[in-house]
């Protein structure tokens, strides 16, 4: 992790700024697929925007499953919110 933000600091503005929206979308589709192990979501929750997460969930409810990644559960409207 500190070699991808040492690499990404020497880039430049505008590669930056591809380097940074390329992670939130390698993060978003791996928090995507079903039953995402603990370990995973942590490393990827660092370069997550509250809205990018948002579009995990709704991606993850789109293809039928829970919304939160460490679940396999299927999606269920009754518990939306449900704690």
């Amino acid at each position: 992790m500190e070699d991808f933000k040492r690499s990404v600091a020497a880039l430049p503005a505008s590669l930056k700024t591809k380097a940074a929206a390329k992670r939130v979308l390698e993060a978003q589709l791996a928090l995507i697929e079903a039953g995402v192990p603990g370990g995973d979501l942590a490393r990827h929750a660092e370069f997550l925007s509250p809205a990018s997460y948002a579009e995990i969930t709704l991606e993850r409810n789109t293809l039928g499953l829970c919304g939160y990644p460490q679940c396999a559960g299927a999606y269920n409207p009754a518990t939306v919110g449900v704690r």
